[in-house]
């Protein structure tokens, strides 16, 4: 019989220890597989290793968004349109980019805010799954979806984030040419296990998850309202004040870039005329510096 690749690794074999010395309970051992991941790049590349590239593309984008060559953000491909380029848009077409990045920063905001909620209630060291059963965690999410305002705002300011530093640092080094950033931060994040642990935290345990599965040969019981999982693939139920808050942070990141792109988008529906493309009204320039003052302006 052929060997399974998969369980051969050096983070397989340590996910299959890891379930003896815990009795097969998964929420310890992913924990405790955390623990050592984060100081072995390669055991961390062995888990999250598929997802690496994704996620130092989108630590890229949010920092300079990605266009497709010539060092221009007008060569930015839009979202809400079929492969539209920004420097081809009309302001219809910036008013539908708008509305596409207002939901997802709403879901965001909405996220992080139903998260503090949550958090607020619990006592420190105590998981969610203490304070609440099934019904009377639904009965509360009801609660705050009928009490929630929906309002597109940040209370808290931006954190130092060393993933934001390096992807800024890489830009800068490269001029600008995204594609040169792309391989720069490669270089710098996959030789460090901390660094690469902060890029990849936020799919980390979802990935774990699928390792332990593979060596247990069995599966784990993920469905809502206690067991499903956050962003980061760690269990809702199983949080801690401290889980829920490295939660809050994973959406708060996302919500500043959506918010981010809708102020860029607005500054540039600003100097757009009616029935005319962005390119025709604003150069690469400019489109550049608003972009800087977008940034500036969503702290």
């Amino acid at each position: 019989m052929a060997k399974n690749v998969n369980l051969e690794t050096k983070a397989s074999a340590m996910a299959k220890e890891i379930l003896a010395v815990t009795q097969n309970n998964w929420v310890m051992a992913a924990r405790e597989l955390m623990a050592k991941a984060k100081e072995d790049p390669e055991v961390l590349q062995e888990i999250v290793g598929p997802l690496i590239s994704d996620r130092i593309w989108q630590a890229i984008d949010r920092v300079i968004p990605i266009n497709m060559g010539g060092g221009s953000l007008l060569t930015v491909v839009l979202s809400a349109t079929e492969q539209r380029m920004l420097g081809d848009a009309t302001k219809p077409d910036l008013e539908n980019e708008i509305a596409f990045y207002t939901l997802h920063a709403r879901k965001c905001i909405e996220n992080i805010d139903w998260i503090r909620t949550v958090s607020a209630e619990l006592e420190e060291g105590k998981t969610v799954r203490e304070k609440f059963n099934e019904e009377s965690i639904v009965a509360f999410r009801e609660k705050f979806e009928k009490e929630w305002k929906g309002e597109l705002r940040l209370e808290s300011n931006e954190e130092p984030s060393k993933i934001r530093q390096l992807a800024v640092e890489a830009v800068q080094m490269n001029k600008g040419e995204w594609m040169l950033a792309l391989q720069s931060l490669t270089q710098l994040v996959t030789t460090d296990a901390k660094v690469l642990y902060q890029l990849t935290a936020p799919v980390f345990y979802t990935m774990v998850w699928m390792l332990l599965s593979r060596v247990a040969e069995e599966t784990i019981h993920l469905e809502p309202p206690l067991n499903y999982t956050l962003s980061s693939g760690w269990i809702f139920g199983d949080s801690t004040i401290a889980d829920l808050k490295n939660e809050s942070d994973l959406w708060e990141d996302s919500a500043r870039c959506y918010l981010r792109k809708i102020k860029w988008l607005e500054l540039i529906l600003e100097n757009v005329s009616e029935g005319g493309r962005v390119d025709e009204n604003i150069n690469g320039p400019k489109v550049k510096n608003l972009w800087k003052e977008a940034c500036k302006t969503i702290g």
